[in-house]
């Protein structure tokens, strides 16, 4: 699969603390089927230090290789988006300051966990008609999620991405509920791992990626774990 969510990026937001650390997690989500990864770090990285996340994503790009990992790796981020933030974070998009999706116009939003609907709607909408297509982070997490809501954010431009260990080993069942829905209605669009560590929430994405192929279509999980990811690292324009 291609992972297009994961904190990788060592000693820059919650995710990897060190080198060792984020070699360790690429080599276990290359076991786990993971062969391309988009490294996206926490936006409030880059309010601390706006060129720290990219030199440690070079960094770590140079070490993967001298280790022999082969994973390909990808610059991207992760932007929180509630009403008050909205302005700045368009400013920062614009700037330069946050990264969109390997230079694509995709980006990468989260929410907090318990947003009302209507609030990520009005900043789903601002991040599309500023020119770029939103991407819901691990949406099956959020409360205010069904498949008709889901429905409403994909009407306003919205792709949508899942985290693969959510439909097998997530331990809260409206989470797991969520996920599977998602999938069943064909809604989500991306897959990702959101991997943090090698101990709180490691690359876990084998068994989830064989649930998806054993019970939904085929063709349509492909595209989940590869063919639409595959627009985001491979861009038609290059």
């Amino acid at each position: 699969m291609i992972d297009i969510h994961m904190h990788v990026i060592p000693g820059v937001d919650d995710g990897s603390q060190s080198v060792e650390e984020s070699l360790e997690m690429l080599r276990e989500a290359y076991r786990q089927g993971t062969d391309t990864i988009i490294a996206t770090p926490h936006s409030f990285a880059f309010s601390l230090s706006p060129a720290l996340p990219r030199k440690r994503f070079e960094l770590l790009k140079e070490k993967a290789h001298e280790a022999g990992i082969p994973v390909h790796l990808f610059f991207g981020a992760e932007i929180l988006c509630e009403p008050y933030s909205m302005n700045v974070n368009l400013e920062r998009l614009r700037s330069g300051i946050y990264p969109t999706m390997n230079g694509t116009e995709y980006v990468l939003i989260e929410f907090s966990p318990h947003i009302p609907e209507d609030d990520a709607v009005y900043c789903t909408r601002l991040v599309r008609d500023n020119g770029y297509i939103p991407v819901i982070a691990h949406a099956e997490r959020y409360r205010f999620m069904n498949i008709r809501a889901a429905r409403v954010l994909r009407s306003l431009g919205a792709l949508i991405q899942i985290n693969v260990y959510s439909v097998f080993l997530e331990k809260k069942d409206w989470i797991k509920e969520n996920a599977r829905s998602l999938l069943q209605e064909k809604l989500a669009d991306f897959a990702g791992s959101d991997a943090h560590g090698t101990s709180h929430r490691p690359p876990q994405e084998a068994s989830g990626i064989q649930y998806m192929y054993k019970h939904y279509d085929t063709d349509y999980i492909d595209r989940v774990l590869h063919e639409n990811a595959a627009l985001l690292v491979h861009p038609r324009s290059q």
